[in-house]
């Protein structure tokens, strides 16, 4: 997959979107396309991301 993920520049005709990226493994895809901040979910509870490591292959959203 070239770009995993688009947000700088939007999509088709949807207008560019926030999103951040943080110590990801990417393997066989291009780096995403970020832009901007988000709020850090540790605002509203308590969270501990899973080290990239050690989430399993197809891990995430699939698409057919």
């Amino acid at each position: 997959m070239p770009h995993p993920l688009w947000s700088a520049s939007g999509y088709a005709d949807s207008g560019p979107g926030r999103a951040v990226q943080r110590h990801n493994v990417y393997v066989g895809s291009g780096a995403p396309e970020t832009n901007a901040t988000v709020v850090e979910p540790r605002t509203y509870y308590p969270y501990t991301p899973d080290p990239a490591v050690d989430v399993p292959a197809g891990a995430g959203p699939t698409h057919s």
